[in-house]
């Protein structure tokens, strides 16, 4: 099916509606192959972006939901919850130079308890705020070394 702007759909229809297992190629080179209720993404699909980036996992109503996983262009990689086509809940951030993030976010930030280790083995485990540590924390350093650090938004007190 082509639409009047430029998206193709190949799929399963019921009722005249997009609703089934299909793919849609957009107009600007992005592609979405999954399910659809209604014409909407729901369940389990691919999403294909023309910067590169690809994810893999769930949606509701359109938006990434519920467990997926987001390969970056760049290399760097997220696994984890989505909540309204953001990062939200538990995950996992590897960034291609190594460094990787185990914890809770919130909009699509570090949030909560985690635990961020350096591509060197340091690590430091405790609490962030909007992609900073806020609170008391652990620094552990790859030669097992520990110092309490206590942090305001990311400033060291």
């Amino acid at each position: 099916y082509q639409f009047a702007n430029g998206n193709r759909y190949v799929g399963e229809f019921n009722n005249g509606l997009i609703t089934g297992k299909g793919t849609i190629y957009y107009s600007d080179g992005e592609r979405y192959e999954g399910t659809f209720v209604a014409g909407l993404k729901n369940g389990k699909g691919k999403y294909y972006y023309k910067n590169g980036n690809v994810y893999e996992g769930y949606f509701m109503d359109d938006k990434k939901a519920g467990y997926g996983t987001m390969l970056f262009a760049n290399g760097d990689r997220y696994e984890g919850e989505f909540q309204d086509n953001k990062r939200t809940g538990k995950g996992k951030f590897i960034w291609a130079n190594g460094d990787m993030y185990v914890g809770g976010f919130a909009n699509g930030l570090l949030n909560g308890d985690g635990v961020f280790t350096w591509a060197d083995g340091d690590k430091y485990v405790g609490v962030w705020r909007s992609n900073n540590r806020d609170g008391k924390g652990t620094l552990i350093t790859k030669d097992g070394g520990e110092q309490v650090l206590v942090f305001a938004n990311g400033v060291k007190q």
